[in-house]
């Protein structure tokens, strides 16, 4: 799946005139890919494999209570009241 920047990028360098072949090897993805984009659009989740995720069973289970309990609440938000608990992990967006 290809992320969000990408997907603008691509779209970016499309209204600049750029061709599929330019495009792939700027981006680094395929010609194929590129001619497909054009006319779906962006991918709408952000994918985060879970063993990227550096946190303990702990944490995990805070951060679950926390969005169960405030569904709204930004990411940032979370982190935030996770450092206040002592959570010593970082953001990333």
């Amino acid at each position: 799946m290809i992320d969000q920047e990408t997907y603008v990028r691509i779209h970016d360098l499309h209204r600049q005139r750029w061709t599929c072949k330019e495009i792939a090897a700027e981006t680094g993805c395929t010609r194929r890919r590129c001619r497909m984009l054009k006319a779906d659009g962006p991918p709408t989740v952000r994918v985060t494999p879970d063993s990227s995720l550096v946190m303990s069973a702990v944490w995990k289970e805070r951060t679950a209570l926390l969005i169960a309990k405030f569904p709204r609440l930004l990411g940032i938000s979370v982190h935030n009241r996770l450092r206040a608990d002592g959570f010593d992990g970082g953001y990333r967006q």
